[in-house]
């Protein structure tokens, strides 16, 4: 199978409908529908995360709305053109926080859960049609030059590299449909889990 590695990243406000309606407009009209998503939107955590009695309501529901609500409508953007072309990979990241909730990370844990829970859903309803959904877990902080200046004295070891991230939603999306993951969980070595 001969895939090429061509990804175009689109920032835009993942709970805002419209704005993710014109933003895949864009991509399709530049370069076509698209064979894959990558949805990798975050609910803005601040550090340290808030207790949940001082978490805001609307605050929440703009979590859920970047961490749900967003992957839902790029979700339905992407799977007609899909669909007709019988072919093509969704993959929705999400964290140690889409499995279990811990103290303080609320703001996170409910978003990812659902998420997770979106995943699974449309995996059943549109893997039979050739699509293929998947859900990674990413157990860890991810390299970046923002996370290494709040994160000094992390060692080097103990960050995820994207580039090895970026492997690994490829090998997803290039797996034969006789063997496809729904789900993976990626961490350093040095991650406790």
């Amino acid at each position: 199978m001969a895939l090429s590695k061509t990804a175009v990243v689109v920032g835009v406000g993942p709970g805002k409908t419209q704005d993710v309606i014109a933003a895949h407009a864009r991509v399709s009209e530049a370069f076509g529908n698209p064979e894959v998503l990558v949805y990798n939107a975050g609910p803005g955590m601040t550090w340290p995360p808030p207790a949940a009695l001082d978490i805001d309501p609307d605050t929440f529901s703009r979590s859920f709305d970047a961490g749900v609500t967003g992957a839902l409508v790029w979700a339905q953007q992407v799977l007609p053109a899909m669909l007709q072309a019988g072919k093509g990979t969704i993959i929705f990241t999400g964290a140690t926080a889409s499995i279990r909730g811990g103290a303080k990370f609320a703001l996170l844990a409910c978003p990812k859960f659902a998420l997770r829970s979106l995943a699974q859903s449309l995996a059943r309803e549109f893997q039979p049609q050739g699509v293929h959904v998947s859900h990674a877990v990413i157990d860890g902080v991810i390299d970046s030059p923002r996370l290494r200046s709040m994160l000094p004295d992390r060692d080097p070891k103990n960050f995820l590299s994207p580039d090895a991230i970026a492997d690994a939603y490829w090998h997803l999306h290039a797996q034969d449909s006789t063997a496809w993951t729904h789900e993976i969980d990626l961490r350093p070595a040095s991650e406790k889990f």
